[in-house]
């Protein structure tokens, strides 16, 4: 029942992310009790600082020097990111959305997204007339998700860049789609991305007198991501359920985050570390949809209340969720260096955006 926040935070689980997170996690199908209207707005303000912070991670370790490799040289390379979440994203207040099923029902109002405190959060819910006891009720009601405690999101990534003619590079992203199963269902995640890098300095009349590299560089990297889970029905006598329960099969998230950058780079090389520094934009993407039927509780009307029989029914909502956790486009900085051992390398950069961003890389690299 874990299994949507468990797959949203799943590519950052893979890094290092405490395993005591997996505990913080409230079920999956509380959340979208209250119907699609306000499941999308819960989990838009709770996921944020994922979409941001994995966005502007996707977006971070493309290069490592502002000079182009020459003509088949080559650079492999593994790195690691992490996006700072920035305090305004850490957290949320109920009280400021446009609920239309879902109400506060206890507990602070501003609560943790899902990657702020590990605090006490909110309490949401639905309250409706129960015609067999004549008084106000609760429908249901839930806790809203803790954050993971930390105020970073990592990410990784593997690349390879070829040297190919006219101070042109080519670098390549991919993570060939890889399936995970358990008991309740298959996560299935995949990513590849395409880079460019072109040294300008060469089409600039008397630049070779200048000790400096300048070039321009362009990236685009996509994540895909599937994960099955299983939301089941409430049950008991007070509740009529008409559907059967293949109804039910078929659900599952799906996940595909975007990210595009560009660069102007200026560096120079010294003969075991190199400088650079650069000037750009960028923007992410990152979109969630799911497939499949779900239930809700919703309370009877009075003229199909029946003396001594079921208060309330099982409902169906189909596709819930279709979220867009979008960026725009922000302008960055961002300065870093590599030390050069023989072939090896080791690289460091740090990008200051919307959502700051420190990435350390390793590899062998030919010139």
């Amino acid at each position: 029942m874990k299994r949507i926040y468990l797959s949203l935070i799943a590519l950052a689980l893979l890094v290092a992310l405490p395993s005591k997170t997996l505990a913080q996690l409230d079920d999956a199908g509380d959340i979208l009790r209250g119907g699609a209207h306000d499941a999308n707005l819960l989990m838009s303000e709770y996921l944020k600082p994922f979409g941001s912070g994995f966005g502007a991670g996707l977006n971070s370790g493309w290069v490592n020097s502002a000079k182009p490799y020459g003509k088949f040289g080559f650079d492999l390379r593994v790195s690691a990111s992490l996006s700072f979440v920035p305090d305004a994203d850490r957290s949320f207040d109920i009280t400021s959305l446009a609920l239309q099923e879902l109400e506060h029902l206890g507990g602070p109002t501003v609560t943790p997204t899902a990657f702020g405190e590990e605090a006490s959060r909110a309490r949401v819910g639905k309250r409706f007339f129960n015609p067999e006891t004549g008084q106000d009720e609760e429908l249901f009601s839930f806790d809203m998700p803790e954050g993971a405690g930390i105020a970073f999101v990592p990410s990784p990534m593997a690349q390879l860049t070829v040297g190919l003619v006219q101070q042109t590079d080519l670098s390549f992203r991919f993570f060939p789609s890889m399936r995970f199963g358990d008991e309740d269902g298959e996560f299935r995640i995949g990513m590849w991305g395409l880079g460019i890098k072109h040294g300008l300095d060469q089409w600039i009349d008397y630049f070779d007198a200048i000790p400096v590299d300048l070039s321009i560089q362009l990236g685009y990297t996509r994540i895909t991501m599937r994960s099955d889970f299983d939301v089941e029905p409430d049950e008991g006598p007070e509740i009529a359920n008409p559907y059967p329960d293949v109804h039910w099969d078929g659900q599952g998230l799906e996940l595909i985050s975007d990210g595009f950058t560009g660069n102007l780079l200026v560096g120079r090389q010294f003969p075991i570390i190199t400088l650079f520094a650069g000037v750009g934009v960028q923007r992410s993407l990152t979109t969630v949809t799911s497939t499949g039927a779900y239930p809700i509780v919703t309370p009877l009307e009075p003229e199909e209340y029946e003396p001594g029989g079921p208060v309330m029914r099982i409902d169906s909502v189909e596709e819930p969720i279709d979220i867009s956790l979008q960026t725009g486009t922000h302008f960055q900085g961002l300065a870093g260096l590599r030390i050069r051992l023989a072939v090896v390398t080791i690289s460091a950069s740090y990008t200051l955006a919307r959502y700051n961003n420190l990435n350390v890389g390793v590899g062998l690299s030919f010139r």
